[in-house]
């Protein structure tokens, strides 16, 4: 496999599907081998994907050897070659992949590839599997050949390097003769929906964070390098003004290159997860208030790339509004008092959720974009509850204005009944509204003294909070922590509840072997973590639609929030159903 899958604007795929049941191993054979690969290259292909069904092992032989052959054959760039298995739900994501970046589907000769290639208008070359016993492909291709709708091939024009100029003839074939393939086909666009059921399917996901919106504990090395005494930095806010936005981008932009990959994407699909959460800043889509750069937006149109190859899912997430709307470092900005909520900052939220729906909120998008979360946290303490009512209201019936991809209300710490009767079908007919809720049991000196049994009975408790409301809900954040000992949790330097070192707490415990790499954990420490990932699972597959964990990973030393190290280390489910420490709730 690729060891990463880097997607650019000048990025072009071929996509190798071979059906889902009968295996189809010279196809993969065939398009593997160094004529193949040589053709592709040639004609400016950078990527090759392929869906090998049942043929696993055939796939990874041949991946193996075409990795061997780029890797002796310098005269031309590599091709970055990975593969999928099948996707009950169709191709629709990968099609719309190679549609975007004007490249080429290798199919069998199946009819339902076929045709939903041809509703995307692709090039498409089409191979028949002539081992099936009742072979009906070949006829189908010739037909659809004669008619003009494809180009048709052979697996012997690709078995043997003597035969790449060949090879090359019939790539270079349907890429000139696309122009001609003007299919009277109706588009798979014009009845596209959302591409997931919230009404009976569950979201198990898992939050992007720290990407395209810092976050001081998961990367803590940018901080670390950039805070001083007489300037700290504590947020994106306080970088980019220390070090003026064009130093700040920088810094920022080798992040956002390097932070997340294809790879990632591939291993959170690979571990049974179908969607990611991933936080945007405002400053990204509006002109920012203040010394913000930007250039991260690009990065979301990768993501959506990357999810699309893959099969996941995408919630985008306006995790930083203008002014803030909750003072924490997450938002872009601390501030002691948020003082986002006045006329000015909720025109310009607005204007950045209009940039961001006209985007991903369309039609075409909905095969991968599920959902847009109109505010991360909005702190209700702290502002007002009216104001961000009306928020919601206005942001959900502008959203409809673009589509019915569903509108995601976070509760603003409330419990989610707090917006029951708003937003519903009784209420001017609206539908497709979620309600997220955040659970963590740590931002309070009494939660950090609780034992594990206590926190387990409080995750089993809090049932209730979802049976009340009238909505769909999610658990859009939840994590492994039992403690706030995760350095710089609480803010760049602030210290922890657990230790008292955090202004105003007291002291109640060491954090030594609470947080740190999972690595370091003791056995006890992993099973504690372990049993109060399970209940919390159970919980929120039981009476939500579904839970999204912070976070994807940091950069260690935050193990309990690190979904990649837990996964490593066998203390978060594999498969996710898989339970170690049985039920621990009666009432589920």
């Amino acid at each position: 496999m690729a060891d990463t899958w880097k997607w650019t604007p000048n990025s072009k795929l071929c996509f190798v599907t071979t059906g889902a049941t009968a295996p189809f191993t010279e196809l993969i054979k065939s398009v593997l081998n160094p004529a193949c690969l040589d053709a592709l290259r040639e004609s400016g292909f950078t990527h090759v994907l392929v869906q090998y069904g049942s043929a696993k092992d055939v796939y990874q032989d041949s991946s193996m050897l075409a990795q061997a052959y780029m890797r002796d054959s310098k005269s031309t760039p590599d091709l970055i070659i990975d593969g999928i298995d099948f996707n009950p739900d169709g191709l629709q994501s990968q099609f719309q992949l190679v549609q975007r970046s004007k490249g080429l589907v290798i199919s069998h000769a199946g009819s339902g590839s076929i045709l939903e290639a041809l509703r995307y208008h692709i090039t498409l070359i089409v191979v028949p599997n002539t081992g099936l016993l009742d072979n009906h492909q070949e006829e189908l291709a010739v037909a659809m050949e004669r008619n003009n709708y494809l180009v048709r091939g052979d697996v012997t024009f690709y078995n043997h390097i003597t035969t790449g100029m060949r090879t090359q003839l019939s790539i270079t074939a349907a890429l000139a003769t696309a122009a001609s393939l003007a299919v009277s086909v109706p588009s798979a666009l014009d009845d596209r929906h959302v591409a997931f059921d919230w009404d009976t399917g569950k979201v198990r996901g898992v939050n992007i964070g720290g990407w395209l919106v810092l976050e001081p504990f998961i990367t803590p090395s940018i901080f670390e390098q950039h805070s001083s005494a007489d300037w700290p930095v504590h947020d994106e806010w306080t970088l980019c003004e220390k070090l003026g936005q064009s130093s700040c981008a920088d810094v920022l932009k080798p992040h956002w290159d390097n932070f997340v990959s294809w790879d990632d994407f591939r291993k959170v699909k690979d571990a049974g997860f179908n969607v990611v959460r991933i936080p945007v800043g405002y400053w990204s889509y509006v002109e920012p208030w203040g010394p913000y750069t930007g250039g991260a937006a690009q990065y979301l149109d990768a993501a959506v790339d990357w999810a699309r190859a893959t099969g996941l899912k995408i919630i985008i997430d306006l995790h930083g509004a203008p002014k803030s709307q909750n003072g924490f470092d997450h938002s872009g900005h601390v501030a002691y008092w948020p003082a986002w909520g006045d006329s000015d900052s909720l025109s310009h939220t607005h204007a950045a959720l209009k940039q961001i729906e006209q985007k991903y909120a369309t039609p075409e998008m909905q095969d991968v974009v599920v959902a847009i979360q109109f505010l991360n946290e909005p702190f209700l303490l702290k502002l007002d509850q009216n104001v961000v009512k009306q928020f919601y209201h206005d942001a959900y019936y502008n959203l409809r204005d673009i589509s019915d991809t569903p509108a995601i209300l976070h509760d603003g710490f409330e419990n989610p009944s707090w917006l029951n009767g708003f937003l519903t079908k009784q209420d001017n007919d609206a539908r497709n509204v979620i309600v997220d809720h955040h659970e963590y049991q740590i931002f309070d000196s009494g939660l950090n003294a609780m034992s594990v049994d206590q926190h387990v009975t409080l995750a089993c408790n809090s049932v209730s909070n979802y049976d009340s409301s009238d909505k769909w809900t999610i658990v859009g954040e939840w994590s492994g922590a039992f403690t706030d000992c995760a350095p710089h949790l609480n803010g760049f330097n602030y210290g922890s509840r657990m230790e008292g070192s955090f202004p105003g707490s007291y002291w109640i415990g060491s954090c030594a072997g609470k947080s740190g790499p999972v690595s370091t954990w003791s056995q006890d420490w992993k099973d504690s973590v372990r049993r109060y990932i399970e209940v919390q699972l159970d919980v929120y597959e039981a009476r939500t639609r579904g839970w999204i964990f912070w976070n994807f990973k940091t950069e260690g030393g935050a193990g309990e929030w690190d979904l990649f190290q837990l996964l490593d280390g066998g203390v978060f489910p594999q498969p996710l159903w898989d339970r170690r420490f049985g039920k621990a709730c009666d009432n589920l």
